[in-house]
């Protein structure tokens, strides 16, 4: 309890008031240590020889190579293999976005579910995907993507 004390010309007005204090109870649970994901890539994506030729190259699931609307593809393919690290059990949502640069678009997909439950501290993920060439200059070219991988 405590006292104001208000002046108001010669008189002065004493208010009272009351504070109450109460209890809480609640209980802190510790919540699973999470490990920040961490990613590697581990082999770069190869589509081997591309013809010139406008059309689309695409890779299959295993790195098979499949040509079309006039594109042949040939020689060494590799999906590109990615190392995830994390916490076991935790559920990781993965998703690659592609890109285009001098007149090839690519448009990158991952080799499996898009959606992991870690099982260890980590796993592999693989990712393939599709070249479409469009007026695109010889040469080797890399074209960069993004790879993100995160905890729900």
């Amino acid at each position: 309890m405590f006292n104001l004390f208000l002046k108001n010309k010669s008189v002065i007005r004493t208010f009272t008031a009351s504070i109450f204090l109460c209890g809480i109870s609640f209980y802190i649970h510790s919540a699973p240590k999470v490990k920040p994901l961490a990613i590697e890539e581990t082999v770069p994506i190869n589509f081997g020889t591309i013809a010139g030729d406008n059309g689309i190259c695409s890779m299959q699931s295993g790195g098979v190579l499949v040509g079309s609307s006039g594109q042949s593809c040939s020689g060494i393919q590799t999906p590109a293999e990615f190392r995830v690290g994390g916490t076991n059990g935790q559920v990781v949502d993965i998703s690659v976005t592609g890109g285009t640069l001098q007149g090839i678009t690519f448009r990158p997909l991952i080799d499996g579910p898009s959606i992991i439950t870690m099982q260890g501290s980590s796993t592999s993920i693989f990712v393939i995907g599709e070249l479409e060439l469009n007026g695109a200059s010889q040469g080797s070219i890399s074209i960069p993507y993004i790879f993100s991988a995160n905890y729900q």
